[in-house]
């Protein structure tokens, strides 16, 4: 290989800017040399853009059509795109070389997010034979299963998956708990908001087994989080390193993701019920704000879901799809709890940004949705924290859960106010249809 492409492969997680430079370097020299542009493509991926890292990906198949990890990474690409043609690309890959696990790793995770599971399982299986530390297959085996309910096999390879690229290790000089009694427990959040207030319905189990515990977690949750569990919590769970052992002498630490592992191993260990706390204060504002038309019932929706890797294409609606919700205006006033502000001019709906955007103190929006009778949303946080709250929702699941915490079948025993509205097979026109249908009986 060009030494100029070998600096490149080597730097290409750490200095991707670098890693491109050099690949232009050479393509300007060799037009048609595929490494570079394999490279290349791969910095596009993962950069997130994945129209384009496809369409580089297609010219180096064009270029090299025996090189099993091009259609591999064609088939990430498609990922987000086209899920039955990411498969295809992934057979592909595995039909060049029938030992490349990272093939099977990536079929195993398309087909949990096309709704079955128990074939990731399968290939996962078939990718830690070859690889048995493949942080990768554990967690999307570890996921495959808790989509089937398997909790307690589950937990504990979703712990082997921990201090992996999503679930990063955090240190405070201190060994990682082990579920005994202990003198200062830190739990330390991870992954997305919405995590962490799911797994936080496990802390006060978690603080029968020290003498003290605290939480950093991000810092829209703090005053929320310190008001429901009676700790102290750290926003500063972006901070690196933690600033934690600055202030304290930990004996333990513990990510938030690993509490159920501990409480959470069979369907009868989940309670379902609230424990958050939202301010009285903000409470009492906003149900001055909501009291606008007299004895109304205050629905709260949400139709934007995920990040573009995370299903937002297939977890999100319009708001114009959801226009049949609105036959109700005389028995239901709507609430917008979209964290960016749209374009309501049309829609009988009001929007408090103060209260639900991306950037605010999650107190707002946890004040706001605890002042609301109904929240119907698609899988998003809102979701979770309307359930902590133990305020009714509905959720708006599309055909292939967007994840392990919505399974392929029955409810969420996280919130035993939550209730799944599957779309199972249904355009979304007809789906929504149904769901006012169901909020006319309700309000009424």
């Amino acid at each position: 290989m060009n030494t100029k492409l070998l600096e490149a492969k080597d730097c290409a997680n750490i200095d991707p800017e670098k890693a491109m430079r050099l690949c232009n370097e050479v393509l300007n020299e060799e037009p048609d040399n595929c490494q570079a542009l394999f490279i290349i493509g791969f910095l596009t991926l993962q950069a997130e853009k994945f129209g384009l890292a496809y369409q580089i990906f297609e010219r180096c198949a064009a270029m090299n059509s025996t090189q099993s990890e091009i259609y591999n990474n064609m088939g990430m690409a498609l990922e987000v795109m086209d899920g039955r043609k990411a498969l295809k690309a992934f057979d592909k890959a595995l039909k060049i070389n029938h030992k490349n696990h990272h093939a099977m790793i990536n079929l195993g995770l398309m087909n949990m997010k096309l709704g079955n599971p128990k074939k990731c399982v399968e290939w996962c299986d078939k990718a830690l034979t070859i690889d048995p530390d493949s942080v990768a297959a554990l967690d999307n085996k570890a996921q495959s299963l808790l989509m089937m309910r398997n909790w307690s096999e589950g937990w504990d390879l979703y712990h082997r998956s921990y201090g992996g690229k999503y679930r990063p290790r955090r240190t405070f000089n201190c060994p990682e708990w082990n579920g005994e009694h202990t003198d200062l427990l830190v739990v330390h959040a991870e992954q997305g908001l919405g995590d962490e207030i799911l797994f936080s319905s496990c802390i006060e189990d978690a603080k029968k087994h020290c003498n003290a515990l605290v939480i950093e977690c991000d810092p829209r949750l703090q005053s929320l989080f310190e008001r429901s569990f009676d700790v102290d919590c750290f926003g500063t769970r972006f901070e690196r390193p933690s600033p934690i052992n600055e202030w304290l002498d930990p004996t333990a630490y513990v990510s938030i993701g690993e509490l159920p592992r501990f409480f959470r191993r069979g369907e009868w260990t989940f309670p379902g019920t609230p424990y958050l706390k939202p301010d009285p204060e903000r409470v009492a504002q906003y149900k001055a704000l909501l009291g606008l038309s007299g004895d109304k019932l205050k629905v709260g929706i949400a139709w934007t879901g995920g990040k573009i890797n995370t299903g937002r294409a297939e977890r999100s609606i319009t708001l114009e799809m959801m226009a049949p919700l609105f036959e109700h205006t005389d028995t239901c006033d709507f609430i917008s709890l979209e964290y960016i502000e749209p374009n309501l001019s049309t829609y009988p709906v009001k929007h408090w940004k103060r209260a639900v955007d991306k950037s605010v103190d999650h107190d707002e929006t946890a004040a706001l949705v605890a002042c609301l009778d109904l929240v119907i949303a698609v899988p998003t946080t809102v979701v979770h924290t309307a359930g902590a709250l133990g305020i009714e929702t509905w959720c708006l699941v599309p055909d292939n859960p967007p994840s392990w915490r919505f399974h392929v079948s029955g409810e969420m025993p996280w919130h035993e106010t939550v209730t799944l509205l599957r779309k199972s097979g249904r355009s979304w026109e007809k789906f929504i249809e149904a769901t006012s249908e169901r909020l006319r009986q309700w309000s009424h």
